[in-house]
């Protein structure tokens, strides 16, 4: 509910079904601990979360693909040990409700503020936020402020794709219905 009311403004936002969220919250729940996974909550209610993964890429790299025999144990002993140097910012969000208000920055700043509290004992240089749109200005404003820059830019194209265009392509759409009832009955 959180997530779906947070993200709901963003471009090419599809709510989560609480089974696709259970489902993705069993697959996360060996590698999302306490110190990677934080909610704020405002007289017992979540307001704000933030959840975040050391780069398994990092960790993962040298053992060239090769999880079995014993290429699991060092990954896991890695990720439990935190050597690591950088890690990803995969989900964050703000109830909808406090998105511009006061109190609701006051509630994203604690959670920028108890990120870092925890992450100070890892050690971590490079934080990547990823799926910042460009025209989140509410998002990309407080990471600039903490010294966050830009390193990346993904683009998405969309175009409409029509065929003449009205009821040109509904006729189109219905003649190729009858044609393929013909050639099922023929």
């Amino acid at each position: 509910e959180l997530f779906n009311d947070g993200w709901s403004g963003n471009w090419g936002f599809v709510p989560f079904t609480k089974e696709e969220f259970d489902s993705d919250a069993d697959a996360l729940q060996f590698l999302v601990t306490e110190d990677f996974g934080i909610v704020v909550e405002l007289d017992g209610a979540p307001q704000s979360f933030a959840i975040a993964l050391p780069n398994l890429n990092e960790i993962l790299a040298d053992l060239n693909g090769r999880l079995f025999p014993f290429g699991w144990l060092r990954a896991i002993l890695r990720y439990r040990s935190h050597q690591f140097k950088s890690a990803r910012l995969l989900l964050l969000g703000t109830r909808k409700t406090l998105q511009k208000s006061a109190t609701g920055g006051a509630i994203f700043l604690a959670l920028i503020e108890e990120m870092r509290r925890r992450w100070a004992k890892f050690a971590v240089p490079h934080l990547e936020a990823g799926w910042v749109l460009e025209s989140n200005a509410d998002m990309r404003r407080p990471i600039e402020m903490f010294g966050g820059k830009v390193d990346k830019i993904h683009r998405i194209y969309e175009k409409r794709l029509t065929v003449g265009g009205g009821d040109e392509a509904m006729r189109m759409r219905d003649g190729v219905r009858a044609t393929q009832l013909q050639d099922a009955t023929s």
